[in-house]
């Protein structure tokens, strides 16, 4: 008779391999962060392409980009660039985020796998004039 397994759901941890994830510590805690938004006109057909059909866009498209930095985070400091869609679902405004950029590897992979996020690795840098 063989050996029964015993990975069962509730012994899952946040992140995959879910018997040793590469996050062990959430939620993740932030200080300090800085933070700057644009909003800017954007081409709405093109927009849509990146728009689930679930939602629409405003009749003025309108898209944000943020820039963060985190300073201080219980995984390590990095910045991010979001880029955002205004839109609406089902009357509602909403905002739909189809990329996320990150500067180091955990905050990309904590992303993608705990929350589910559209992170992708790149190159940020903040200068201050």
């Amino acid at each position: 008779m063989g050996i029964k397994g015993r990975l069962a759901k509730e012994r899952f941890g946040p992140s995959m391999p879910v018997h040793a994830p590469f996050l062990q510590n959430l939620p993740v805690y932030f200080r300090n962060a800085r933070m700057a938004l644009f909003q800017y006109e954007t081409d709405g057909e093109r927009a849509a392409e990146l728009l689930p059909a679930a939602l629409e866009l405003t009749d003025q498209p309108m898209a944000v980009l943020a820039l963060i930095e985190y300073p201080w985070n219980t995984i390590g400091p990095y910045n991010e660039a979001i880029q955002f869609l205004v839109c609406t679902y089902k009357g509602r405004a909403v905002q739909y985020v189809p990329h996320i950029l990150v500067t180091t590897d955990v905050a990309m992979a904590g992303g993608r796998e705990a929350y589910g996020y559209p992170k992708k690795i790149a190159h940020i840098e903040f200068v201050r004039e």
